[in-house]
């Protein structure tokens, strides 16, 4: 069960004519069972994955600017092992070739989506470890310091 939900989550324009707004994981869910059943069209498949990307790239962007809330839901999604569809490695492609007819451009493209999502999450998940030990590092300083001061009192 997703630990997202309504209240506490990332949210995204959605890529559509709408002006409809959408949880990130929740599309990512969605990515998953398309990818693992196979429906709608080319296009529908590769802009969910484009709307994805370019709504993972704009969250990674508030992360690393150190926004507390992409962060606190940067731990929500780490409890979750990252986005959904990006669990499915290795992706079975004869599925998905033979329900889109898919050509060898639309092989790359689909690869590329993924290919890029997956170096989103990677900088992510290093940039988080980092952080917390820097904050970890920080924390034994301060208590460092206040034993010393209490000692040299």
């Amino acid at each position: 069960m997703s630990t997202f939900n309504g209240n506490q989550c990332i949210h995204i324009k959605y890529c559509s004519a709408s002006d409809d707004v959408i949880n990130l994981m929740d599309l990512s869910m969605k990515l998953k069972k398309l990818i693992k059943k196979p429906e709608g069209t080319t296009p529908y498949i590769l802009e969910n994955l484009e709307c994805f990307l370019d709504g993972f790239r704009s969250y990674s962007d508030k992360v690393f600017a150190n926004d507390s809330e992409a962060i606190s839901d940067y731990d929500l999604m780490e409890q979750e092992e990252g986005p959904h569809h990006l669990k499915l490695f290795p992706i079975e492609m004869m599925p998905l070739l033979n329900y889109y007819d898919w050509d060898s451009y639309d092989c790359w493209l689909f690869g590329g989506y993924l290919e890029k999502t997956k170096q989103i999450w990677y900088r992510l998940s290093e940039y988080m470890e980092a952080r917390k030990r820097t904050l970890m590092i920080q924390k034994r300083r301060e208590r460092k310091m206040h034993l010393d001061q209490e000692n040299t009192k």
